[in-house]
């Protein structure tokens, strides 16, 4: 039998700097483990330096970005990219965003589904070029237009089409912070027609599943869950042990609920058993004025947005990895949250997103606590020293871990054959 050959519609691949791009990379190598052959759809510079076939796009992108990386904020994890592209930058003297970004952002709450709009007519012209020679499409979010394009293909090929949502599309908070009613309506359209036409969608949580089962009554066998994946870390990392500041690392963007100047007072004055001091890095931009007491916080760093090989070398050196999902957000699971994982270290979690618990289990030490809390925030550092002393250089999961490539790769390839093997060669899925 001839390998199956997918058609993948993403924007967030190599060479771009992202979490989102790092998923993409873990799914080739599923792809490849498992003899399916992948054709790459997506605008440049995406897919530059992959050993796989690649098929550019062009078109006009009316926010200016559509030939240059994505903007990385350490996490990548898609969510917190069009926050990015959603949310004004204030003016640093005042606080307030200026009229050139308030133009923008009005102007990008008009655009359906997302700031990618213009590059749908482009991108299903691209596609069916290679559509004759592929077997089924996969498609991956964000950006929705990922969704609107395979939609598209699959409704004039007929192939089977399977939608990964890292996000939430109707749900997500952005969406109703920053678009307008008739951008909100559109959405909600566009999403109803992608998750009803689509053979099988994939979402990250079970959160996220139910609310799709909750709001398509019919479409509650083809939505499952596959979590995001990771490959352990072999590279060396530092002896923790020998450090006189117990670091704390944070990868993300700070903005709304998202701030961290709780956690940043509480690390100031927090007193950490074999340590002098404790610090606060921060590795990410703001987007609202809370920013600036973190930042004049003592025991608070800076870092400024880096790039994905940047943060993985300071996983080599800090004691522990903060994740905080606000209130509103209870279905997503940081992406930053894998990155920790890979490499080892403890996770901080000031959210509320309760499945973040199971994947620590067992392999790093996991606290959840309000950074309105500086007890339990002492109480939490002092407890991940004591690990260090076990664990001097981290311990990163082993490959057979449950949220490993390996693993998760064969997680998600039941679902793929499930829906490709029955209408491209008749034969049963696994």
């Amino acid at each position: 039998m001839d390998p199956l050959r997918v058609l993948l519609i993403q924007y967030h691949v190599p060479p771009r700097q992202s979490i989102a791009a790092r998923r993409a990379s873990h799914m080739l190598q599923v792809f490849g483990s498992h003899g399916v052959t992948p054709i790459l759809v997506t605008p440049p510079p995406g897919g530059e330096g992959l050993d796989m076939e690649v098929v550019p796009l062009s078109g006009w992108d009316p926010m200016g970005r559509g030939g240059k990386s994505a903007p990385s904020d350490g996490s990548g994890n898609g969510q917190e990219v069009a926050a990015a592209s959603a949310a004004p930058a204030p003016n640093p003297a005042s606080g307030k965003s200026g009229p050139q970004k308030r133009v923008k952002t009005w102007l990008r709450s008009w655009m359906v589904p997302d700031e990618r709009f213009a590059l749908v007519k482009p991108w299903v012209r691209a596609a069916r070029s290679v559509l004759h020679r592929v077997d089924a499409i996969y498609s991956s979010s964000s950006p929705y237009t990922t969704h609107v394009v395979a939609r598209r293909l699959a409704l004039e090929s007929g192939l089977p089409w399977i939608m990964e949502m890292r996000d939430q599309w109707v749900g997500n908070p952005y969406l109703a912070q920053a678009a307008n009613t008739f951008s909100r309506s559109q959405s909600a359209r566009l999403e109803r027609q992608c998750v009803t036409t689509a053979s099988s969608v994939v979402v990250l949580t079970e959160a996220h599943r139910n609310e799709l089962q909750s709001r398509y009554k019919g479409q509650a066998d083809h939505v499952h869950v596959v979590r995001n994946m990771f490959a352990p870390r072999t590279s060396a990392s530092a002896d923790r042990t020998q450090a006189s500041t117990f670091r704390l690392f944070y990868a993300g963007n700070l903005y709304g609920e998202r701030r961290l100047d709780g956690l940043g007072a509480a690390v100031a004055t927090a007193k950490v058993p074999g340590y002098e001091v404790a610090a606060l890095e921060i590795a990410g931009a703001s987007y609202d004025k809370p920013f600036e007491v973190t930042v004049g916080t003592r025991g608070v760093r800076l870092l400024g947005t880096l790039k994905q090989s940047e943060v993985e070398e300071h996983l080599g050196q800090v004691h522990v990895g903060v994740i905080h999902n606000p209130s509103w957000d209870k279905v997503h699971i940081p992406g930053k949250l894998f990155e920790y994982l890979a490499s080892g270290i403890p996770v901080l979690d000031l959210g509320t997103q309760a499945e973040v618990a199971s994947l620590c289990e067992g392999t790093v030490p996991y606290a959840q606590v309000s950074q309105d809390d500086p007890v339990a925030i002492e109480n939490a550092l002092a407890r991940f020293a004591d690990w260090w002393e076990e664990n001097p250089r981290g311990n990163p999961p082993a490959a057979d871990h449950p949220s490993a490539v390996s693993a998760r790769g064969a997680e998600f390839m039941k679902v793929f054959r499930g829906v490709a093997l029955p209408k491209t060669t008749g034969a049963a899925p696994e």
